[in-house]
């Protein structure tokens, strides 16, 4: 150890606040940063485990290829592995769900079921090509008692075909009679489907498995896994790619060397490539980029304040130290050498005490939240666990190492270019300025001598200051900010939740025994609330200021139009419910039924996609000046053919109509039918029929067609358990058969909503907290050092008379000061950083820019309280100094 470094640890030592202070700083920021980097491993690990665990561990699923292309996968460079599985063909069973009518049964390689979502419930996995392994929502779907493990199926396998097409599992059921498909407007075929049987198989249930992600919930037929008997050499098989990266440019390419080969379509396990870094939407990847890049820059920007000031304060008050050692013969790299011994002893104690702190702090957090985050993000089924790689921590390290070099690297400089006359004069810093303006009158004024005498030390000693200032508005900046970046998370989970307005829903299918049942429902126990919806939906068309702002900037920023027709959903409610609206808006039903029309519930979450970007929006659809909805004519043409809908094409609308004679579609040139007159407004919201359309509210009397066999029973539960049982008692007591499958449970969208807040608050909270201890230590530390510093300056007012009054006078000015000029440069550039924040939120959202004015003004009073605080504290080391002996002393 050579004097240089002897003569900083000695000045630490003599300075012991101060250097613990800088520790703690450097702790705290070690600390942020390994919690920032520790967690972003700890997220992406459980991502890819939870997915995998949902999803599948693949990126591409190619449906539907035969052998001679299974055999080109083998040999391709691009693909690292992938899972098979032989299409058996559809088999037709008993099961009450009108739209899936098949079992589709696939036979598995041996690899399956390590890399694709299959998780017993019941069983075991089968072992040969008898042995059937079945989905659970089948037996949802079946009467009880049927398909249990250990009963044998005789299946009739075969293939469905629709005029001459094959049909696959994502081609839904099309039974006789169905109309609403044609292959020249939709992906669907025209004609009733029929399923050709070519074998029989007689299969052994020795298992059933959670309903698999690979099954879409419009596929015709339950996903039933066997076992390949032999090597692929005839069928068709679904395929399972995982690529030896996930970049764009390899997806793209394999996907064309493979999409004539794939009967079925080729499909994106989006979710998994997430997790591999590659994002569907490039808005979404920038959002997530910004607010990483500002929350990790945030941290830095408190670390480099605090460690920064310390520093700058410590080449302050040894000025004539290194004055004293350049007359000597001391060389300016030695001179800064000694800053960074000083930094580098820092740096040596925080950082390692940093990382342990981080780590320890947010395995704790993990294992507190991991309930909570486990269910939110991916399954419960796996559970979130602490994941620290060598990497991480080293990264961590690295960026604290580097705050705290970069923090002395101006001091530091500073210290090089100290002449030594200057430094043993001290007349760096002090400047005399000729004119002091009106602000040496105005503080007599307000404080007296005191006053005057410390607006003139200012003036005089600005660089002493700058500091100060400086530290106080970057405290300023960092506790705005943080505050802001918090509010920001918080409201973007908030608003993107979208919960239905109940517990659960049920629906026999026809709506008027359901309104038969509201009666002994709401007189059932555990039930606190119910009603009926039966919702239709429609199309309507309004001018471009019709709408509401923020709803139409989203339309045209998305590409949608306000010129397009929009969607509504007519909700037919239940008597006593539509009259229960009626009131909360100020309406009897005889002045509805004197001018009948839709109450309107306006409210919209819309997202949009396109290529490359995610679109967002919660709020008002119309503007309060609009009183109707002008919709399109619905009646048929004069040969018989009926309206189905309207298109917005070639810069206009055209209606298409259906011939059941010649069995066509006849386009013709739109026309405006009566409308839709809007006679009320409320915010009660009843339903979730549609996150992107208007919801108009009807009594149930007015119900016509369709609406009056469809909806469904809203419960709102004080006792779930008890409800559903009083629900079951009463559907089978009406003359229905309760059936599981037809029952939805909202609560679990509940839990997760509510666990997503508390993680978010958390880690917005905990974020807010470590950044006002950073924000307090940096105050604390630069102004009481900066007042221990003038110990003669104070001896020498002492002795010149000056009294305890008039040094508490000289502190509040100073207070005043400190808190005014630090508010005036760090409010704005917080506001400055917000919306920076704003413009990131920006990228997924029609958001408007906002400021949390609480923090501000927390802010505020808390930079004058705590300077305040922070100067006592050092007075009252200063008032017990015997003037004579601070006299004799150059520094403390």
């Amino acid at each position: 150890m050579n004097v240089f470094h002897r003569v900083a640890q000695r000045s630490m030592r003599a300075n012991r606040m101060r250097t613990i202070v800088t520790i703690i700083g450097v702790i705290l920021s070690a600390a942020m940063f390994t919690a920032v980097t520790t967690f972003a491993t700890t997220l992406m690990t459980h991502l890819q485990r939870a997915t995998a665990y949902l999803d599948g561990a693949y990126y591409l699923g190619v449906h539907n290829v035969d052998a001679d292309t299974l055999a080109s996968m083998r040999a391709d460079s691009d693909i690292e592995a992938f899972s098979t599985a032989e299409v058996l063909g559809y088999a037709e069973v008993t099961v009450n769900n009108s739209n899936k009518p098949y079992l589709y049964v696939e036979a598995i390689d041996a690899g399956f079921s390590d890399r694709m979502p299959v998780h017993l419930v019941e069983g075991r996995m089968p072992e040969n090509s008898t042995e059937l392994l079945i989905p659970d929502h089948l037996q949802a779907y079946s009467d009880a008692g049927t398909y249990l493990v250990g009963d044998t199926l005789t299946l009739e396998l075969g293939d469905r075909y629709s005029g001459g097409w094959r049909l696959w599992q994502n081609n839904g059921f099309q039974p006789e009679g169905d109309e609403s498909a044609d292959p020249g407007l939709t992906d669907e075929p025209e004609q009733p489907e029929q399923l050709l049987a070519r074998e029989t198989r007689t299969y052994t249930i020795v298992g059933v498995y959670q309903r698999p992600n690979f099954e879409d919930y419009s596929a015709p037929g339950f996903s039933a896994l066997t076992v390949q008997e032999n090597e692929p050499q005839t069928g068709l098989y679904d395929v399972y790619l995982l690529l030896r990266d996930a970049k764009q440019e390899t997806l793209d390419r394999v996907m064309a060397r493979y999409s004539d080969a794939a009967e079925g379509g080729i499909s994106m396990n989006w979710d998994y490539l997430r997790t591999q870094g590659n994002f569907r939407y490039d808005n979404y990847s920038r959002f997530l980029l910004m607010f990483v890049v500002i929350f990790v820059l945030l941290i830095m920007l408190g670390s480099v304040s605090l460690i920064y000031s310390a520093f700058s304060i410590s080449v302050s008050e040894r000025t004539r130290q290194f004055g004293l050692l350049a007359s000597i013969g001391a060389t300016r790299a030695q001179l800064r050498r000694t800053v960074y011994a000083e930094a580098g002893t820092v740096a040596l104690i925080g950082i390692p005490l940093g990382l342990l702190a981080g780590c320890g702090g947010m395995w704790v957090t993990i294992r507190l939240l991991s309930p909570r985050i486990s269910g939110l993000i991916g399954t419960r089924e796996v559970a979130m666990r602490f994941a620290a790689s060598p990497l991480t921590l080293l990264a961590a390290a690295l960026i604290a190492l580097a705050t705290v070099f970069l923090s002395a690297q101006i001091p530091a400089r500073r210290a090089m270019r100290i002449s030594p006359i200057e430094a043993i004069r001290q007349s760096r810093d002090v400047r005399a300025a000729a004119k002091h303006g009106g602000s040496g009158r105005l503080s007599y004024r307000l404080f007296g001598l005191p006053g005057l005498l410390s607006s003139r030390y200012f003036h005089r000693s600005r660089k002493k200051y700058r500091a100060t200032i400086f530290s106080l508005a970057m405290s300023v900046l960092l506790f705005v900010s943080a505050s802001t970046y918090g509010m920001y998370l918080t409201e973007s989970v908030t608003e993107s939740v979208n919960l239905p307005p109940y517990d659960l829903s049920y629906s026999t299918g026809e709506g008027e025994k359901d309104v038969a049942m509201l009666p002994a429902l709401r007189a059932a126990d555990g039930v606190e609330k119910v009603w009926f919806a039966s919702c239709d939906n429609g199309d309507y068309v309004l001018d471009r200021n019709e709408f509401a702002s923020g709803y139409r900037n989203i339309l045209e920023k998305s590409g949608a139009g306000t010129e397009k027709a929009r969607s509504y959903s007519a909700c037919y409610l239940d008597d006593e419910t539509f009259n229960a609206i009626l009131a909360s808006i100020g309406m009897t039903r005889a002045e509805y039924d004197a001018a009948p029309g839709a109450i309107v519930c306006d409210h919209a979450s819309v997202t949009y996609y396109d290529e490359n970007n995610l679109l967002s929006y919660t709020g008002r659809v119309l503007n309060d000046g609009v009183t109707a909805l002008r919709t399109f004519s619905a009646d048929s043409l004069e040969d018989g053919s009926k309206y189905v809908y309207t298109a917005y094409e070639d810069g206009g609308y055209v209606s298409y109509y259906y011939n059941e004679t010649k069995q066509t579609y006849q386009p013709r040139p739109a026309s405006f039918g009566d409308g839709i007159a809007i006679v009320g407004r409320t915010e009660t919201q009843l339903t979730n029929s549609g996150s992107d359309s208007l919801v108009l509210y009807y009594p149930f009397s007015m119900a016509k067609g369709i609406a009056r066999n469809t909806g469904s029973l809203m419960l709102v539960t004080d006792d779930a358990k008890q409800a559903q049982k009083s629900l079951e008692e009463v559907v089978n007591a009406s003359g229905e058969t309760y059936t599981e499958g037809n029952l939805y449970d909202a609560r679990e969208e509940y839990r997760d909503a509510e666990n997503a807040l508390i993680v978010v608050r958390v880690f917005a909270y905990g974020f807010i907290t470590l950044m006002s201890l950073i924000c307090v230590a940096n105050v604390f530390n630069t102004t009481t050092t900066n007042v221990l510093l003038r110990r003669r300056d104070f001896a020498m007012l002492r002795s010149a008379g000056m009294t305890r009054g008039g040094l508490n006078r000289m502190i509040c000015y100073e207070c005043l000061l400190y808190g005014t000029r630090a508010l005036l440069i760090g409010l704005p550039l917080s506001v400055a950083l917000a919306f920076l924040m704003y413009r990131s939120a920006s990228f997924i959202g029609a958001s408007y820019f906002r400021l949390d004015w609480t923090a501000v003004l927390i802010a505020s009073v808390m930079v004058f309280l705590v300077v305040f605080l922070s100067m006592m504290y050092a007075m009252r080391k200063i008032k017990r100094d015997n003037p004579v002996d601070a006299l004799k002393n150059e520094t403390t």
